[in-house]
Parts: structure tokens; C-alpha cells; sequence
């Protein structure tokens, strides 16, 4: 399987942002895999449609409830995601992620329009979901476009089908979409529209961060972190990086370890014949006694009985 961290060539257009290789630098991708070891991106295809929608179908606002993508067979639209407006014209991408806030219109000249869209979800675990730390850009063109495109008609076509391995089928392809949408080179990565020539001020990344700290606890679980190594990732207040990385992941951040650690374990207690002992060690348990506490509070039972159930069953 090719890396995520890998680029992908595409041509220029001209509605998208600068070719320039001082663009190339600022495309859209996911960091190393380091930022979270048990590192695994799990991606579930859910669904994937065709349809042709009017005007009064298509024109809608609220809050997005799951992950989508949508690109637009025929015809030309605008969409406001959180106050970015774009405008799609045929063969465009675009992805909407749980909780964007859009409104939706067609273009004067058309009254209705034809579009293929898939749902899926993505996430490092069920605390932490793709989207939240690394969202994927909100509107493609190009070759980009033009390889979900092909994508989605696959997810389609699996969707129709009784094979019993079609959920297998769709996570490939919804991994596949996203791989494309993060290698996108800068100049097929749309951009919004300006919608006042007052310039808006640009908000700080207080996002940037937390994923400092997740990437580093990703790299260092196995060693004997202290809450306040993580926190001089940060130049946040404690109270303050508390607050928005449980905002983000739902667990504070000594929980987030433990859960990493946990999640390599079980990992290391299924693939190798690693003893408790070295496992705990590996995954930054010095004592095996209180590794197999926390796992039995976590899991429901023993490493042991974990590994024996799993492997046997």
C-alpha cells in the first residue's frame, strides 16, 4: 500500500491555487505515522449514491451529520462550508465532515444538478476521529476530482452488489479516496471565494498544538512520560490544553497515553509471542502488575486471558 505521505502529479487549473513549487510545499498531507504508533487510520465506507437533484433538492442549509463526499457529475453550484464559499462546476469534489456548518445553492444557469456522493467515517480510535485533527481539504479539481470520481462510481457499484466481502470493498475504497484527497497537490486543492474585500482576520491554529502533543505522545508512549513533557509541546496554560484536547479527543491527556499504550499492547499481545512482561516494558509499562491492571480495567479481562480468548477464537 502506497504512503499517505506520498504527492501526487497533477496539472494546473485555473481556478485552483498557484502551480508553483512554493505551493508544492504547502500541499495537504498527514504526518508521519508517528503521531500515533497503533498508527492504523480505520476507514468505514457506510453508502454511495447517484442522483439528479433540482434546484429546491440541492438548496439547503445546516449542520453536517457524518462524513461525506460528493462530486458533481453535471451542472454548477455554490457551497458555504463554515463561511468559506466555493463554486463547483462539473466534475468537482467536495467533502463535507461531521458538524461543518454549509449552505447550498445551485448555479443561476442551472436548474438542477447531477452528483455521486459516498459516506464513510474515519478515525485513529473510537476517542478520536480523522477529521478532527486533520481535516481533508474542502474542495478538489482536476485529476484529483477526476480519480474520486472513478472511485465513487467502484464504492457504487459495490454498494448494488451481494458479494459478502462489499464492506471490505468499501473501506478499500473509501481509504483510497481519502489518500487521494490528503496527496492532492496544492493546485487542484480549490479555493474560496472572496466574499468581502475586507480582509478577515486569520484565527489562530490553536489545533496545531494538540496535534504537536498527540504526535508526541504517538512517538514517545513507550517511554515514561509525564503530563508535563506533553504539555511543554504547548505553549497553553495546563487548564486551557486540558480543556481543548478532551474537546478534540474526548479523554484528557494522561487517558489519551493510557489508551495508546493499551492499543499497542493488544496489538503486540495478538501479532507476537512477546511474554506480559516484555509487552508491558514495550509499551511503557514498567511494572506488569499495574499493566495488567489498567488492561483488565480497560478490557474486561486479563493480557493472558486477552490473548488466549482472541487467538482461539
Amino acid at each position: 500500500m502506497t504512503s499517505l505521505r506520498q504527492t501526487a502529479n497533477g496539472t494546473n487549473s485555473p481556478r485552483a491555487g498557484r502551480g508553483s513549487a512554493e505551493c508544492a510545499e504547502k500541499r495537504l498531507l498527514i504526518p508521519p505515522t508517528q503521531m500515533m504508533v497503533p498508527g492504523a487510520v480505520f476507514v468505514h465506507g457506510i453508502s454511495a449514491h447517484r442522483a439528479v437533484l433540482s434546484r429546491e433538492q440541492w438548496r439547503s442549509q445546516g449542520m453536517m451529520k457524518g462524513n461525506a463526499v460528493t462530486v458533481v457529475a453535471k451542472g454548477e453550484a455554490w457551497i458555504t462550508l463554515s463561511g468559506r464559499k466555493y463554486r463547483l462546476r462539473t466534475g468537482d469534489a467536495l467533502f463535507m465532515t461531521n458538524d461543518t456548518v454549509y449552505e447550498r445553492d445551485l448555479a443561476r444557469i442551472t436548474e438542477s444538478i447531477d452528483v455521486m456522493w459516498m459516506f464513510f467515517d474515519a478515525h485513529f480510535s473510537t476517542h478520536l476521529s480523522l477529521f478532527k485533527l486533520y481535516p481533508p481539504p474542502d474542495c478538489l479539481t482536476g485529476g484529483a476530482a477526476r480519480t474520486i470520481r472513478r472511485l465513487i462510481g467502484g464504492a457504487m457499484r459495490e454498494w448494488r452488489s451481494a458479494d459478502p466481502a462489499r464492506e471490505i470493498r468499501l473501506g478499500s475504497l473509501s481509504l483510497e479516496v481519502l489518500a487521494t484527497a490528503y496527496r492532492a497537490p496544492c493546485n487542484e486543492v480549490l479555493r474560496p471565494q472572496v466574499i468581502s474585500s475586507r480582509p478577515a482576520a486569520c484565527p489562530p491554529d490553536n489545533l496545531a498544538p494538540v496535534r504537536r502533543a498527540i504526535d508526541f505522545i504517538g512517538g514517545h508512549f513507550s517511554e515514561p512520560l509525564t503530563f508535563g513533557q506533553v504539555l511543554a509541546q504547548t505553549a497553553f496554560s495546563s487548564g486551557y490544553f486540558c480543556r481543548l484536547f478532551h474537546r478534540l479527543t474526548g479523554l484528557s491527556p494522561m487517558q489519551y497515553l493510557e489508551h495508546v499504550r493499551i492499543q499497542e499492547s493488544r496489538r503486540l499481545l495478538l501479532n507476537t509471542a512477546a511474554t506480559i512482561r516484555a509487552v508491558a516494558e514495550q509499551v511503557g509499562f514498567p511494572d506488569p502488575y499495574h499493566y495488567s491492571r489498567v488492561f483488565r480495567r480497560v478490557q474486561g479481562m486479563s493480557p493472558a486471558h486477552f490473548r488466549q480468548r482472541i487467538t482461539r477464537g
